[in-house]
């Protein structure tokens, strides 16, 4: 960069500079020295900052040549500094800035010309600096006072029989909340950020690959159990000590230093860690899915399963077994989210109350068009963050439901399972999904059963979309007037020309599949005959409304009129069976039907119709 490429930008005052005389150890507290250069004679008080290299301490006293600090502030790690380094003391007084914002990633050569008594120092007698700015300001703070089984990290523990494990402790670190204020590494928790996770990588000491990285870890503590250990690093010699990296996370930043810890590992056997149960889901697969699996055939009978990796993260994989079905190499665990709020048929966001980052399956992977399975709904993902998720209702063979709070929400989309295998209608199959150990497998009879009864999933029509009952939503109760019809309109879907383009419910209109009808079945319910069984309908009146071919009326076939004259019947029918008189309530469930087949799921709509006289 040449000389005439650089700018007068800014000024500063002179910064208070003294030399170390001897090495300051990674957690020494005074600084000696001898050499110094101060720009007045209280150029040093308590609270200043001190940066010596790349790590930024606190004074807490001065005394004659001597300077007490505290050690690893802001968001740096105490660290070993070699005698003759220079150590800065400053505060806001006692800096130059340009006050000019820079973007990350930017590069920006600086040259400091102080002035003597004559004139200001020329440029090309002034070294430049280069800086690379990296989103330093947005990163969280590390950890502070971090140890391994009770010692600070650069003592290095050992992980045999009688210590199983690396028990890793910390204290929580603000950038907000501490803002100007300088905490040192031994000092309390503040905090943590919001937001702010951790993470623990472990590196093999021979071929320098990270064989584990733990995310989404929260609190101040964790365990690196001698299973995993064993597992991810095989057997080694006393004099070959593997590495620990530990860092603060939070919305894809990671800290500005991260903690290096070397420790030993004992050989010996691996045992199987205690079976510990975990969240799993098993469902007979959409045609969707089927045709993006590219199975031979499509409408055939499979299934998908999700696996949540259990809590104590001593399982990374799983298998699926069944009926003839082992997946023998593993399945990855499928990521999740739990709803923060009950969610009402029609809302879009997905506000995050807790998911499977915190079990150390990242959300990462997840990206718009993935689709998400919340009990029996299939919805589409089409924005996500580490808060929320805004998603399209309904897809594929799904209709949108209530969903309470704290439900399950499956990142399908990113993994899962499948069982190639395909299955006779009917069939009834008990999966079990079994975590790979580190040691021998755990037995089948100690894993709960998935039963999973086939009934032709993929080859159902697909229910309509865009459901409206008198210009109102499906779900809300319809009030059948005298002199008007009770309007019902949709959008019809295809399941065959979708394949595995995912259309939500609130799309346009996709056609019907050859002999496709939309049908409205009128019924009114009783009680289960069974207890926890579900309502009894009786069925009223059933209409099948057909695709013209050729018809003019953009609105043929995707209309009906649900006139007053049948209201009247129905709503005498149902009364008397009720014994309701004035008005009483029926339903109309409306779905898909072809080739004897009715869709998976269907809309039902309360109706308030007229009964006998009171």
């Amino acid at each position: 960069m040449a000389n005439s490429d650089y700018a007068e930008t800014g000024q500063g005052s002179f910064t208070a500079m003294v030399i170390l005389d001897a090495p300051l150890g990674r957690f020494d507290t005074i600084i000696n020295y001898t050499r110094f250069n101060f720009p007045s004679l209280d150029a040093i008080e308590v609270d200043m900052a001190v940066m010596v290299n790349g790590e930024i301490m606190s004074v807490t006293d001065v005394g004659l040549l001597s300077i007490t600090v505290d050690r690893g502030c802001a968001d740096t790690i105490p660290a070993e500094h070699p005698a003759n380094s220079l150590a800065w003391i400053f505060d806001a007084g006692t800096v130059g800035t340009d006050e000019v914002e820079r973007a990350a990633t930017e590069e920006v050569s600086v040259k400091v010309t102080p002035y003597t008594t004559s004139a200001a120092v020329p440029l090309d007698a002034a070294p430049p600096h280069l800086i690379e700015f990296n989103w330093r300001f947005n990163r969280p703070y590390p950890p502070g006072r971090f140890q391994i089984n009770g010692e600070r990290w650069t003592v290095a523990a050992t992980v045999d029989i009688d210590t199983p494990a690396l028990h890793l402790s910390w204290a929580h670190r603000d950038r907000v909340l501490q803002a100007d204020h300088l905490v040192g590494h031994d000092a309390a928790s503040v905090g943590p950020e919001p937001g702010t996770t951790y993470s623990v990588s472990v590196v093999h000491p021979v071929s320098g690959d990270v064989v584990r990285t733990e995310v989404g870890i929260v609190g101040a503590e964790f365990y690196y159990r001698r299973a995993q250990a064993l597992h991810d690093l095989g057997q080694l010699t006393s004099s070959q000590m593997p590495t620990i990296l530990f860092t603060s996370m939070r919305e894809g930043f990671e800290a500005w230093q991260t903690y290096e810890a070397d420790f030993i590992l004992a050989p010996g056997s691996i045992e199987t860690p205690p079976l510990m149960g975990f969240a799993q889901r098993v469902i007979e697969s959409p045609y969707a899915i089927n045709v993006a699996r590219n199975v031979m055939n499509y409408a055939g009978n499979y299934a998908v399963a999700m696996g949540a990796r259990p809590v104590d993260r001593m399982a990374d994989l799983y298998q699926l077994v069944g009926n003839g079905v082992q997946l023998q190499d593993g399945a990855h665990f499928t990521p999740w989210v739990t709803l923060d709020f009950r969610m009402p048929e029609l809302e879009t966001t997905i506000n995050i109350r807790t998911s499977s980052l915190y079990n150390g399956v990242s959300l990462a992977a997840a990206k718009a068009g993935d689709l998400v399975l919340i009990d029996d709904e299939l919805v589409q993902i089409e924005t996500v963050s580490p808060t929320q998720i805004v998603v399209r209702r309904g897809c594929c063979d799904t209709v949108p439901r209530v969903h309470i709070a704290g439900a399950r929400a499956w990142l399908i989309g990113v993994t899962y399972s499948f069982d190639a295998i395909e299955r006779t209608d009917g069939e009834p199959v008990q999966y079990k999904l079994r975590p790979v150990s580190y040691g021998s497998p755990y037995s089948l009879d100690d894993l709960p059963s998935n039963n999973v009864t086939f009934g032709r999933r993929a080859e159902l029509p697909y229910a309509p979309g865009r459901v409206v009952v008198n210009g109102r939503p499906w779900f809300e109760e319809a009030q059948a007037v005298s002199g008007a019809s009770t309007l019902f309109s949709w959008a019809r879907r295809n399941r065959v020309a979708q394949g595995s383009g995912i259309v939500a419910h609130e799309d346009e209109d996709k056609g019907a599949e050859a002999g496709q009808v939309t049908r409205l079945r009128f019924y009114y319910e009783t009680p289960a005959q069974t207890e926890g069984g579900a309502p009894v309908e009786h069925v009223l009146r059933q209409e099948d409304i057909a695709s013209p071919t050729g018809n003019a009326n953009p609105l043929a076939g995707m209309t009906f009129a649900y006139t007053y004259a049948m209201a009247q019947a129905d709503g005498l029918a149902a009364g008397n069976a009720l014994g309701i008189c004035g008005t009483v309530v029926i339903y109309c469930r409306m779905l898909s039907a072809r080739d004897g087949l009715e869709s998976l799921q269907s809309y039902i709509t309360p109706i308030r119709v007229p009964s006998f006289p009171c």
